[in-house]
């Protein structure tokens, strides 16, 4: 039977102690495949939690990577291709750390067919960058939108994926990124003020579809 399998979206940054926002999360990554099924078998799911986002202003970040989402015939993580491991969407940096790519990168994941999710939008001195979408069931994810003044775009998702969450910018300081679409979608990243209101929006929960 088909197990889709859709990882956890990364939560977004906070904007940390410079004059920058925080960078969007990540975006989960989807994998599925074909898999036979035997009478009286036992079969085991984890579906991936999203990351939270950095709830206040800080050095270190406080947000945090999504989790892996998979389906075996035993109680733990899949090495093989008896089971179906999608992986998670990374965190995005504060405005004190150094950008990188954040996507749900499925290289490791396990399935016929695999696609990344989307990065974060690039934090800016004007604000926090959207969320990456997570995969559709066809293509790969899509990257958030970099920081503006106003409110960033998340990645909108291909078809079956979770958009990404809205990045916060300086003009919108009273209002907070917000999270990630389900499934999988990364929380948008915080404006630049360093106030209550510069926190990064939640990424999103994975999800597992089973088809038979």
């Amino acid at each position: 039977f088909p197990s889709h399998d859709r990882c956890g979206g990364g939560g977004g940054g906070n904007a940390g102690s410079s004059s920058n926002g925080g960078q969007g999360g990540g975006g989960g990554a989807y994998s599925r495949s074909i898999l036979p099924i035997s009478a009286g078998t036992t079969y085991y799911i984890e579906v991936g939690r999203g990351g939270t986002g950095g709830q206040t202003p800080s050095t270190p970040n406080t947000a945090f990577d999504g989790q892996v989402s998979w389906f075996n015939t035993t109680n733990s993580i899949p090495t093989t291709s008896s089971g179906v491991l999608a992986i998670f969407g990374r965190r995005g940096v504060n405005g004190d750390e150094v950008l990188t790519s954040n996507f749900g990168n499925n290289t490791t994941g396990i399935g016929s067919v695999k696609y990344n999710g989307g990065s974060g939008g690039d934090y800016s001195a004007f604000g926090g960058g959207g969320g990456g979408s997570s995969a559709g069931i066809g293509q790969d994810g899509t990257n958030g939108s970099p920081g503006i003044a106003g409110m960033a775009s998340g990645g909108v998702a291909p078809t079956g994926g979770g958009n990404g969450g809205t990045g916060s910018g300086f003009v919108s300081a009273g209002l907070h990124a917000t999270p990630g679409a389900n499934p999988g979608g990364g929380g948008g990243g915080s404006n630049d003020s360093l106030t209550a209101n510069a926190v990064g929006g939640n990424g999103a929960d994975g999800r597992i579809i089973i088809t038979y």
